[in-house]
């Protein structure tokens, strides 16, 4: 099988010409998996399911609600600060969860190696995420910290 050929029945072919090369830095590899990301995205032969796009939109009405939650203290409710913080955090990580979970069930259709190596990224960006949060609360508090010296 070629990379020009279907590997799928939707029409895509399976990576592109992974069976043909060698390895390649993970720099161009990751390159190359997010431009073959956006063509499946854009490929009309793929269907997604209705409670992943509902998901989706549960996620991105979730955001705007958070930061809505987020600038109500700016419109004179600063006495419910705490509320608006913790209900805008509730729905942010609940709206995640939900998300995750609906697509989870997509591991038990790979093959074993697939289903770990996406398994990996999955626990792999959410490390990311965390430290990401860790050091911007880092750089708040310094910053807090400097000015208060």
């Amino acid at each position: 099988m070629t990379a020009n050929e279907p590997s799928e029945p939707n029409g895509l072919p399976d990576s592109p010409g992974v069976a043909e090369r060698k390895r390649i830095s993970s720099l161009a590899a990751s390159k190359e998996a997010l431009a073959y990301i956006a063509m499946a995205s854009r490929e009309k032969s793929v269907v997604i399911r209705e409670t992943d796009k509902r998901t989706a939109q549960i996620l991105c009405a979730s955001v705007v609600g958070s930061l809505l939650f987020l600038a109500l203290p700016l419109f004179g409710l600063a006495k419910f600060k705490l509320w608006c913080i913790g209900a805008a955090d509730l729905s942010f990580i609940l709206a995640v969860l939900l998300f995750i979970i609906s697509r989870l069930g997509i591991l038990r259709a790979m093959s074993m190696r697939h289903a770990l190596l996406c398994w990996q990224l999955v626990v792999g960006a959410s490390l990311l995420s965390m430290a990401i949060t860790a050091n911007l609360v880092l750089i708040i508090l310094s910053i807090f910290w400097i000015e208060s010296l």
